[in-house]
């Protein structure tokens, strides 16, 4: 499931912190519903109730949550991501199928001696930030568009494991399991060219 949100000045940081993951007083607009978005659809798929926001100031960055239960809770095993095709390079074909949750697997220890306890798992849940440029005008939509393909870009499928009826991406690679970290990197990159997500305001 993912919600959308659009962000004013302040830029919220990517980098994992003990720190709040909803930032007050930052957002120009926000759709607090979310829904499962079939990614090889290209008709446009409404989130369940309309949005909020502000026509001042523009946006300037975007968020994406990646969720199915509140954001800061740690027990979620719905899959975020499930995905099922084939891969096919010069004649070999693999069947690939990834079931990627984001709960108490994704719970990353902190880093700072100063900081007790771990990283709030919403910093795993949040994609941000995604930069954009939207000014919001009195009537209109807030897409979300996401590019599929983005999902695999750098992922070898030569290199994944086998399964009981093709390959399959792990919930949680192991080290040597590039191409699983890669997918899960993918899905969560919010810059430049590889970002799977865009926003966009149409009139």
């Amino acid at each position: 499931m993912s919600e959308p949100s659009t962000s004013t000045e302040a830029c919220p940081s990517r980098s994992v912190g003990v720190t709040s993951c909803i930032l007050p007083g930052t957002y120009v607009a926000e759709v607090t519903t979310g829904r499962d978005v079939d990614l090889l659809s290209p008709v446009p798929q409404p989130f369940p109730e309309p949005g909020a926001g502000a026509t001042v100031p523009p946006a300037v960055v975007g968020q994406v949550w990646l969720t199915n239960v509140e954001i800061d809770k740690p027990d979620d095993t719905m899959p975020i991501l499930l995905l099922e095709g084939v891969a096919e390079k010069d004649g070999d074909a693999k069947p690939f199928k990834a079931s990627i949750t984001i709960g108490k697997n994704r719970t990353v220890a902190s880093t700072d001696a100063t900081q007790a306890g771990a990283a709030p798992i919403c910093k795993q849940r949040i994609v941000s930030p995604i930069p954009t440029s939207i000014t919001l005008e009195p009537s209109g939509s807030l897409f979300l568009r996401i590019d599929p393909r983005k999902f695999f870009v750098n992922v070898d499928f030569s290199t994944l494991p086998p399964a009981r009826d093709g390959f399959a991406f792990a919930d949680v690679a192991m080290p040597d399991d590039q191409a699983s970290r890669n997918l899960y990197s993918n899905l969560h990159a919010a810059k430049g060219s590889n970002s799977p997500y865009s926003f966009e305001w149409v009139p």
